[in-house]
């Protein structure tokens, strides 16, 4: 069985439903935005020369455990 992932909030919500090119989403640690990034670019996926890239300020937050890494992994493991 595939996982389900989906906003946990209407600001979550609007940001994946929105058609702009350009979307800012802020909000303090431990909002959902590094989680809403790696979300928003599921919408591509089914593009076979699409390519994404996610970019943190240090390899901790990208790597460290419970990151950016593990949690691209839960997501995109199946793709």
């Amino acid at each position: 069985m595939a996982a389900k992932f989906g906003p946990a909030s209407r600001k979550q919500e609007m940001f994946i439903n929105s058609k702009a090119t350009i979307t800012v989403f802020g909000g303090a640690a431990g909002s959902g935005k590094s989680y809403m990034g790696l979300m928003d670019l599921l919408k591509w996926v089914h593009l076979s020369k699409f390519r994404g890239v996610v970019f943190r300020r240090t390899t901790p937050q990208l790597k460290g455990v419970g990151g950016m890494w593990d949690v691209a992994l839960s997501m995109y493991g199946d793709v």
